[in-house]
């Protein structure tokens, strides 16, 4: 893109900026010319690291730090009449220029900030430095800073173990803390099972309890129902035959000696049985 410029009454034709195609500019005109691309800024620079290296800055405590940067930055196509005001017709020679911006912002963001910070805070720097560089450079040079990107980062030896130290202690901290935290996740676990197992033993120890008790009345009850069955049938059989008790008696004997003979084995010598509720133990020999 190109702004122009009238060398006879040395003014510029503020209807700019002219882009790409044909235009007829007259007698004394001419294009002062411009990229209109994004364009690379880098410390260090490939094309010249000796006269443009890495940025070298002072952190807030006064440590030396070496940091690399790059971005993309091109003409503000709007303000570029206001560009030339400031400017002139310089051609490249306003690279300088951009580059003194950008290394007295870099240099500014770094003052801020502690040396360890640029290792654990490394991105929000990092778009701390972005913000500035786009003020300053559509501020001063009218122009956009489009992306930028922060290479590597050097300090002194001494201070970098330092700082490796003390983020390796803060992350065994941070270890350590996480293994806590699941052992006492796993003890409660652990807890959680145990009053559930015991839970549970008790539901089964107490349902079992319960049906022996269901059991246990079921059969008092049944063998109730017998003996009352008995005793109904036994009254019955008295008042229909007009017996005594002591005939009644008699009766029941009988049965229960005809039931032993009918039952017991021959071999056995000894029969042992309870008579009515109340009645001692009988032995019958033979």
């Amino acid at each position: 893109m190109a702004i122009k410029y009238n060398d006879v009454i040395r003014k510029i034709d503020e209807d700019g900026p002219y882009f790409g195609g044909r235009y007829f500019v007259g007698l004394g005109s001419s294009f002062h010319k411009f990229p209109a691309t994004w364009q690379l800024m880098a410390f260090p620079d490939p094309e010249d690291p000796f006269t443009y290296p890495a940025i070298t800055a002072w952190t807030q405590e006064g440590q030396s730090i070496t940091i690399d940067i790059s971005f993309y930055w091109e003409f503000d196509k709007a303000n570029l009449v206001d560009f030339y005001y400031a400017y002139g017709k310089r051609d490249d020679d306003y690279l300088p220029i951009f580059r003194s911006v950008a290394l007295e912002s870099v240099k500014r963001v770094v003052s801020k900030h502690l040396a360890v910070d640029f290792f654990d805070q490394r991105h929000s720097i990092a778009e701390e430095i972005l913000d500035v560089l786009r003020v300053e450079y559509m501020n001063r040079c009218y122009s956009i800073v489009q992306l930028m990107a922060m290479g590597s980062i050097d300090l002194p030896d001494s201070f970098e173990n330092t700082v490796i130290d003390k983020v390796v202690t803060a992350q065994e901290v941070l270890t350590e803390y996480q293994i806590k935290l699941i052992n006492i996740s796993l003890a409660e676990i652990s807890v959680i099972g145990g009053e559930g197992d015991a839970a549970v033993q008790y539901k089964l120890s107490k349902a079992a309890a319960e049906a022996d008790l269901v059991r246990a009345n079921a059969l008092s009850l049944g063998q109730q129902r017998i003996r009352s069955a008995e005793a109904a049938y036994y009254s019955s059989v008295q008042t229909a035959l007009g017996m005594t008790g002591g005939e009644m008696l008699r009766l029941r004997w009988a049965k229960i000696v005809q039931v032993l003979e009918d039952s017991v084995d021959i071999t056995n010598r000894a029969v042992s049985f309870a008579f009515g509720y109340n009645s001692p133990i009988v032995g019958l020999g033979y």
